[in-house]
């Protein structure tokens, strides 16, 4: 029995990697969960949607960001800034101002680029302006956070607001103030809304790298501090998930939930131990050989559909999801396609329940 280890990450939405990266009357944050749209990059409804490209090119473009998360989490660096595959609108400020955001359980600051931003191409009204929240404040050199948090510190030119820089897989970076904002999450039923304050975020004011503008931040989900569901652990309870559908239909949203979420009270649930590190670990017993594939964690034997093993690029043709790794795996969107996947943080378990994630 061959034992490694597997990283959930959020990477790109191919290979033998787990991954996750939106619309939102305000209501209060309850034991039973809050459930919100995922759009898929190369979904129609995204901004990043380019309607020249081919599906074959869009698979062979989401297979490049793949490799190159598994190169980056060789290195010291989580992700590349563009390297999700899944987005959600999340609202920052008094009133709020809409962004768009890539979903990752990777990072851990969640962040937005503001005005002004000295580097950007276009810096128009579409970028959060704090000075016109009422809510908006720099949070102090002094304070716990700017000294708790990872990318935050002082500068020898600013020692009364804290800064914050994050350096990416590629060299990419962002960097801004560190500050508390009241957000808000737009659910999948229409017209509910959560609002949340004294949110902490990066407000970015410079960028360098690959960055598109279009997708304006991160939504960090990972296990830090300073992540989106560590903060709001007393709403949620440490808990979130996710479902989106096979990669070759993307027109349609998947969901996250964050909280509790009735489909792991049902039947078919399977669990294994969640390891926390920088990342999100699993371990991995074996796995067996095509044609019938099951992932085999400790406690857990996932099945795999066909849909979680291969990937058509045309009426003729298709590719294996898996690549090789001397190391470490990565289990990546693509296995996960129709699972319902549950991060349970305070109790360190992940769980995952089949089901149709389009409908």
């Amino acid at each position: 029995m061959r034992l490694s280890y597997i990283f959930l990450t959020a990477s790109s939405a191919t290979t033998f990697f787990v991954t996750c990266s939106t619309f939102f009357l305000i209501v209060k944050a309850n034991n039973d969960g809050f459930t919100v749209d995922l759009i898929h990059r190369d979904s129609p409804k995204s901004p990043l949607y380019n309607p020249l490209l081919t599906h074959s090119e869009r698979v062979k473009n989401a297979f490049q960001r793949s490799l190159n998360r598994a190169s980056q989490f060789a290195s010291t660096t989580s992700i590349t800034p563009n390297g999700g595959e899944y987005l959600m609108k999340i609202s920052y400020g008094t009133p709020p101002i809409e962004t768009l955001a890539i979903v990752d359980i990777g990072s851990d600051l969640t962040w937005t680029m503001c005005l002004p931003c000295t580097t950007c191409v276009r810096n128009n009204s579409s970028l959060f302006d704090p000075k016109n929240s009422s809510t908006f404040e720099h949070i102090p050199c002094t304070s716990k956070p700017c000294h708790e948090f990872s990318y935050s510190f002082c500068s020898l030119t600013n020692t009364t607001t804290c800064e914050y820089e994050v350096i990416y897989g590629d060299l990419s970076s962002i960097s801004g103030d560190l500050a508390t904002e009241t957000i808000t999450l737009e659910g999948s039923s229409l017209g509910v809304k959560m609002s949340f304050p004294n949110f902490i975020f990066g407000c970015g004011h410079g960028k360098e790298g690959d960055f598109t503008e279009e997708g304006s931040g991160i939504v960090g989900l990972g296990i830090k501090k300073e992540s989106l569901i560590s903060q709001l652990n007393s709403s949620f309870h440490g808990k979130f998930s996710y479902c989106f559908g096979p990669s070759n239909d993307v027109s349609k949203p998947g969901k996250i939930r964050f909280g509790d979420n009735p489909i792991f009270l049902q039947g078919g649930v399977v669990s294994t131990p969640l390891f926390l590190g920088d990342s999100y670990y699993l371990k991995l017993a074996v796995y067996s050989d095509i044609p019938n594939v099951s992932i085999h964690f400790r406690g857990a034997d996932l099945k795999l559909n066909p849909e979680n093993i291969f990937q058509r690029t045309s009426t003729s043709s298709v590719y294996l999801g898996f690549v090789p790794s001397d190391s470490s795996a990565m289990f990546g969107n693509l296995a996960q396609a129709n699972f319902w996947v549950e991060y349970d943080l305070e109790n360190q378990i992940v769980s995952f329940h089949r089901a149709n994630c389009t409908s």
